[in-house]
């Protein structure tokens, strides 16, 4: 598993890493980008099969990582890592992070360096629902991956 930054990176890392067996790839998915993910899926820069949105877990239209998280959860971490968070209306089917996009200075680092550095009391805090979607999103990955491919997890 690497982490690429945008989907129109994947072709380029691929190549210059060297990489010859077709990358499994967990995107995140925004309006815009998920027919560019398709479309490079269909010139054959890898797999159609080997391609995951982050919906395919959340059941959502658009999701990223943060939204493999219950919203409470991510709202208290994201309030605990020392940003300010007003009673936020979380609109249905809508990224966690577009409550943020709007306030200046929002860093994701914040609140993933206090889960990292954290996680040993975070982790029992986990609700089913995050569980959950993690387990179903590391089976696909799994079954998904070449069977002589080391995978290395984040």
């Amino acid at each position: 598993i690497l982490p690429m930054g945008r989907i129109e990176n994947i072709p380029s890392f691929t190549a210059l890493l060297g990489i010859e067996k077709t990358p499994v790839i967990l995107a995140n998915v925004r309006r815009e980008e998920k027919e560019l993910i398709l479309s490079l899926g269909r010139q054959q820069f890898f797999k159609q099969e080997n391609i995951f949105f982050i919906t395919d877990f959340t059941n959502t239209q658009e999701a990223e990582i943060e939204d493999m998280f219950a919203d409470e959860f991510f709202l208290d971490l994201v309030r605990s890592s020392g940003i300010p968070v007003e009673s936020p209306e979380l609109i249905e089917d809508s990224r966690i992070l577009e409550l943020f996009e709007q306030q200046r200075n929002f860093d994701t680092l914040k609140p993933a360096l206090k889960f990292m550095k954290e996680q040993h009391l975070l982790l029992p805090k986990l609700e089913s629902i995050t569980l959950n979607r993690f387990e179903d999103m590391f089976i696909k990955i799994n079954e998904s991956a070449p069977i002589d491919c080391n995978l290395v997890g984040w």
